[in-house]
């Protein structure tokens, strides 16, 4: 249930009725933490711990909630003198905690020596005292740490913040405490767009009436409403009016809010209060039979004025049987003085159920990876070459060592780092800028970020700018990535999709048909091989490059294997045998499938002969445009067919 109020000193004031009854209650308010009783306490438990040997702040603090040292042992210390040294050395004791391990060491220190959870949470109101101590210490640590603040400092910081008399940002507004069976205090403005079951109004009567401004805020009504500020004008007792009659309809407007948030029942509170014979209420419940529209505050005043409590009654009762049973009218009960028990509900021994069900081990997410080389099928990270090199070992090729020293890309380190690096290279490069200045100072940034020497720069410029203008294209379609802006290319795309139950033999279905066409004749007999078990879920993988071209869209992976020292061994037929043995032709095939159901959901009349452009595998180490744009690059464009088929016998229907 909550109890909605107008404002936080209200909702204060129904906290500290509820809490003489002992009924647990939490406020929701944008209330200043540095208002609250605890920061009051906190600090003259802080000015004691800075100024451990002065007998009247240790006394002060001794008494405040927060230490917990009651009247009568406050009076013992002065025939008891020892009891009060002990005091002197503790706060003298969290006064050097303070000095050499700083705020936050010194508060736990005392959080624990003090007992201040166990002894708080004993109060009716103890989660929200204990809130407001953990928040306060939050605080306190983080302006001693930003500001570099020392203990006098932050004492002095805590005193200015209590005596600034400014709306607080929002992590100096009271935190929550717990709500867990608890009356919520909210008020009506916080209360907008929320439900409660059952609701309390007992603040209704807010008056509109303004009694002898000095100045006034309304809408002038002459003036095409322009917001108005009257600082004491001649027309001010014309604007009083106005601004009143605005008051009336805010106040309105916050009734209608408030009552409305009970789902169930509503209590709204009304009588011959002060101020409520130009409230909401009034203006509602007993108008005058003829109201003055110009002047309606006033009218209802006079009006409410001439009213008895049997009139006001009266009315009330004509307003409950025109209900129809939905108003029901009672007199505001007298306390008991009686506090609310708290029901306790015996605890059940809690024991663990027993798992019986059946876990279908067949259902998991797979990878290219794990099929090929049967992977733990945990998390799914970028490929980067690392089937080819499972150690990040930096290793020189041994055929590579006749070669120039560092002048070559074919002599670069093998091994997984390499990979890395590479892929990280073309990441992060911007293809359009590649004759820039700053090109080689980003190569040699990476190059000392992966540990690779510096000699390699010249070496890895040359492949860059090698790769960024290799011709690329199928079908007469020419162009290079150089051409490639940022916002046409995303990088590392991750997929899933989901997968109906599939085996080396399935796979080896679907490729035999497409065999001495698009594929080479023993590929479908490469993947029978594969020593997976049959298995459905979902598949994973990360697309090295996506990148769209004139409406296009087309796939790269970035390669850094190492096949010789020689360019040959990066021509066209050595390519297609690394794409068959390293089973590659598997991979782009499974990353056609995923690209081509994104782009099916992604772009409207998507058709795949129309936007699909192809695969490009790029090999970095043997791409030379200068003597072959087939040194390197693999380029392969799946007909619609193949892709279909792969698609109807891997994708599962999502319900």
């Amino acid at each position: 249930m909550a109890v909605l109020v107008r404002t936080n000193s209200e909702a204060r004031q129904m906290q500290e009725a509820l809490l003489s009854v002992n009924v647990h209650s939490v406020l929701y308010s944008s209330a200043n933490l540095f208002e609250s009783e605890e920061a009051r306490e906190f600090q003259r438990v802080l000015t004691a711990v800075v100024e451990p040997k002065n007998q009247k702040f240790l006394k002060a603090a001794l008494a405040t909630e927060i230490i917990g040292v009651t009247g009568e042992e406050l009076f013992r210390f002065t025939e008891d003198e020892l009891a009060l040294e002990a005091w002197f050395d503790k706060f003298a004791n969290y006064h050097r905690l303070w000095l050499d391990h700083g705020f936050m060491r010194m508060f736990k220190d005392l959080l624990y020596r003090e007992n201040l959870l166990t002894r708080l949470m004993a109060y009716p109101d103890g989660e929200r005292r204990i809130t407001n101590i953990l928040h306060l210490a939050e605080v306190l640590h983080q302006a001693a740490v930003e500001q570099k603040l020392g203990m006098t400092g932050l004492l002095k910081w805590l005193s200015e913040q209590r005596m600034t008399n400014v709306a607080p940002v929002e992590a100096h507004q009271l935190r929550l405490e717990s709500d867990e069976n608890a009356v919520k205090l909210v008020t009506m403005h916080m209360s907008k767009g929320l439900e409660y079951p059952v609701v309390f109004c007992p603040f209704t009567w807010s008056g509109s009436f303004i009694r002898n401004p000095d100045t006034l805020k309304f809408h002038d009504e002459a003036n095409d409403r322009a917001f108005t500020l009257d600082l004491g004008s001649e027309s001010m007792d014309e604007h009083k009016v106005f601004a009143q009659k605005e008051e009336l309809a805010e106040n309105l407007r916050l009734l209608y809010v408030a009552v409305t948030r009970a789902k169930h029942r509503c209590y709204l509170v009304w009588g011959r209060f002060n101020e409520a014979e130009t409230s909401a209420p009034a203006y509602l419940f007993h108008q005058p039979k003829i109201l003055n529209t110009e002047d309606v505050v006033g009218s209802i005043k006079e009006h409410f004025k001439t009213l008895d409590d049997a009139q006001i009654r009266n009315k009330l009762r004509q307003v409950e049987a025109d209900s129809g049973g939905v108003v029901e009218l009672a007199e505001l009960p007298k306390p008991e003085g009686v506090s609310y028990q708290t029901s306790h509900v015996a605890e059940e021994k809690l024991t663990c159920r027993d798992f019986s069900a059946k876990i279908d081990a067949s259902e998991r997410i797979s990878s290219y990876s794990s099929l090929i080389a049967r992977l733990p099928h945990g998390e799914e990270q970028a490929d980067y070459d690392a089937l080819l090199a499972q150690d990040t070992t930096e290793v020189v090729p041994e055929e590579a060592k006749d070669l120039e020293t560092y002048s070559d890309i074919l002599a670069f380190p093998r091994g997984a780092k390499t990979g890395i690096f590479m892929h990280h290279l073309f990441q992060n490069l911007d293809f359009t800028e590649s004759s820039s200045t700053g090109l080689e100072e980003f190569i040699s940034t990476k190059l000392q970020e992966f540990g690779f020497e510096a000699e390699w720069l010249p070496a890895v410029r040359n492949m860059v700018d090698k790769v960024l203008t290799v011709p690329l294209g199928l079908r007469g379609r020419s162009f290079s990535l150089s051409q490639i802006s940022r916002k046409d290319r995303l990088n590392e795309l991750e997929f899933y999709f989901p997968l109906k139950t599939i085996s080396p033999g399935v796979l080896k279905s679907i490729f035999a048909q497409y065999a001495g066409v698009e594929l080479a004749a023993d590929f479908p007999t490469r993947i029978e091989r594969l020593n997976f078990v049959r298995f459905k879920g979902f598949m994973k993988g990360f697309i090295d490059l996506v990148f769209q071209k004139d409406g296009r869209y087309y796939i790269v992976d970035w390669k850094s294997n190492y096949f010789g020292n020689e360019l040959k061994k990066y021509d066209q037929k050595a390519l297609a045998q690394a794409m068959a043995e390293h089973y590659y032709i598997l991979q782009y095939h499974l990353y056609v499938v995923a690209l081509n159901q994104y782009l099916k959901v992604r772009l409207p009349n998507y058709r795949y002969q129309g936007h699909f452009g192809g695969v490009f595998y790029i090999f970095l180490r043997g791409v030379d445009p200068s003597l072959d744009s087939g040194y390197g690059v693999y380029r392969a464009r799946p007909s619609e067919g193949m892709i279909e088929e792969l698609s109807g016998k891997l994708l599962a229907q999502q319900e």
